[in-house]
C-alpha cells in the first residue's frame, strides 16, 4: 500500500436521515478524525461533509479562495470572528 493510500481519509456513505439523527457525532468525526461524510437522499448524492482545513486547501487548489468565508455564522451580531493565523493574537 502506498503512503498516499494509507493517508486517505475514510469516507462514510450515509442517508440524509442518518446524518440528521447523528449530526453532532458526525461533525466531531469530521473535525477531529478527518473523516469525510457523503450523504444521499433517494439514491442521489446530496453533499459531503469534510474537515475545514481540507475544504480550504481544495478551494485554494481550485483558485476559488473567495469561497472561504472566515467569519463565523452570526459573527456580525455576536461580536466574534475567526482569527486568521497571521493576526498576532492567540
Amino acid at each position: 500500500m502506498s503512503k498516499e493510500t494509507a493517508e486517505m481519509p475514510k469516507t462514510e456513505n450515509l442517508t440524509a436521515a442518518e446524518v440528521r439523527k447523528q449530526l453532532p457525532g458526525l461533525a466531531a468525526r469530521v473535525q477531529h478524525v478527518g473523516h469525510h461524510i457523503r450523504f444521499w437522499r433517494y439514491r442521489d448524492p446530496q453533499g459531503v461533509m469534510v474537515p475545514e482545513d481540507w475544504y480550504e486547501r481544495a478551494c485554494a487548489a481550485l483558485g476559488e479562495d473567495a469561497r472561504i468565508n472566515l467569519e463565523a455564522p452570526g459573527a456580525a451580531y455576536k461580536g466574534f470572528a475567526r482569527k486568521s493565523e497571521g493576526d498576532g493574537e492567540a
